[in-house]
């Protein structure tokens, strides 16, 4: 999943990223620079609508996904991921029934990433 980040526009990899591309532009003065932040991001991402965004980067980016990427075969056992979400809570384990993110599977945070994508875009 981490290789569909670079499909972002406003994706970076890390903050050492950031800081070279701020030294390779120009910044005129009086320029205000902002960042934002989701708060609890992943437990209000609904499902429906993280795979809907997913599935469309796919399609929007075909010609530049490699050829063997499998991407009917990915997004079903995504929502295979997302939507059958069991976590152990102590000794006992939980089937998570309500909406957000499969919080404890190693894809939640690309899911959020790439699903927020679609939010950048429009919004």
């Amino acid at each position: 999943m981490k290789e569909l980040l670079p499909f972002i526009k406003s994706y970076l990899k890390n903050s050492k990223e950031v800081i070279e591309e701020l030294k390779n532009i120009h910044i005129p003065p009086n320029t205000l620079l902002f960042s934002a932040n989701v708060t609890a991001m992943y437990t209000n991402i609904d499902i429906d609508t993280g795979l809907t965004s997913i599935s469309e980067l796919l399609q929007t980016n075909y010609t530049d996904t490699p050829t063997n990427f499998p991407a009917q075969l990915f997004l079903k056992i995504l929502e295979i991921i997302m939507k059958n979400n069991i976590f152990q809570f102590g000794p006992t384990y939980w089937l998570q029934l309500n909406g957000g993110t499969a919080m404890e599977t190693s894809t939640a945070c690309t899911y959020a990433t790439l699903t927020f994508r679609s939010y950048e875009n429009t919004t």
